[in-house]
């Protein structure tokens, strides 16, 4: 009787185990499966399945969305102007700023879909490109022994980042904007020339100001993705093309002014940079 009674309590225990464990191996399976079908976890297989779209659309989006608040963040009074902006197109911001509250609606809309554009057709795709061809050339510059992410590494990377490809591609930049508003040739160089030269060195501070350093240690096929800002990966500057506006870096007190430009970056560990358009 003992060794049946034995028998039936060993056996009913095997039997709750198992049915434990199968529970168990359930949960964790309907678990696995919510990750897997979480909308983060569709766009990291889009990244990895699509990365040249994925990344495109969503420079598309962010730009558009980025466009949005700022506009949205709009000061009632204007910025003081960068060095480096011309006389003419000076005045002619501080004029317009001084006449109108608000965003009128069809510029805000051109502005919109100039970044949209913009950052599907352009910004997207360049820096897939540029950031993969970037840590290609790191690797072939370090030395053997050098492990990835020193020192070396990131000073050639934001040297080569800053100083080869910021000058021509914020030229670029600023004047594709303007094209896309329907400015027209002649005066989208004609701004873009009174304000290049305190734009750029402007982004210059503010990207050293922000660490470019540490930002550039991302890994080379997440680089391009902006939603890759949230967890710290990506940091880019696109530039915008209203007259002027005023770029605040509350991380770090840092108070900045870009005529015609904005400047997106990561988590305040790094730097938040908010944007306010003056009225045009």
């Amino acid at each position: 009787m003992e060794q049946e009674a034995s028998e039936l309590i060993a056996g009913g225990a095997g039997e709750w185990g198992e049915a434990v464990g199968e529970r168990n191996s359930k949960r964790n399976e309907a678990g696995e499966e919510r990750r897997l079908s979480s909308p983060w976890a569709l766009y990291e297989r889009s990244m990895s399945e699509r990365p040249l779209l994925t990344k495109s659309v969503t420079s598309a989006l962010v730009s558009a969305l980025g466009e949005l608040a700022g506009s949205a963040l709009r000061s009632s009074s204007p910025p003081p102007l960068p060095v480096g902006a011309g006389t003419a197109l000076a005045v002619k911001g501080r004029a317009g700023a001084g006449q109108r509250t608000g965003t009128a609606a069809p510029g805000l809309l051109r502005r919109t879909a100039a970044f949209a554009i913009f950052g599907l057709l352009v910004n997207g795709p360049v820096f897939h490109w540029w950031y993969g061809a970037l840590e290609r050339a790191a690797a072939r510059r370090r030395k053997a022994g050098e492990l990835p992410g020193g020192a070396g590494d990131i000073t050639f990377k934001v040297a080569v980042d800053r100083f080869l490809m910021t000058p021509p591609y914020l030229a670029i930049t600023l004047a594709s904007l303007r094209l896309l508003q329907g400015l027209g040739a002649k005066r989208s160089i004609d701004e873009t020339s009174a304000l290049y030269r305190g734009v750029l060195f402007t982004n210059w501070k503010a990207n050293l100001d922000c660490s470019s350093a540490n930002q550039l240690q991302a890994r080379p096929d997440r680089v391009s993705s902006r939603f890759r800002q949230f967890g710290g990966i990506l940091v880019e500057y696109l530039p915008q093309p209203p007259a002027s506006s005023q770029v605040i870096g509350p991380a770090f007190g840092i108070r900045q002014t870009l005529q015609g430009a904005s400047v997106y970056r990561t988590l305040p560990n790094i730097c938040i940079y908010l944007r306010y358009h003056c009225r045009q």
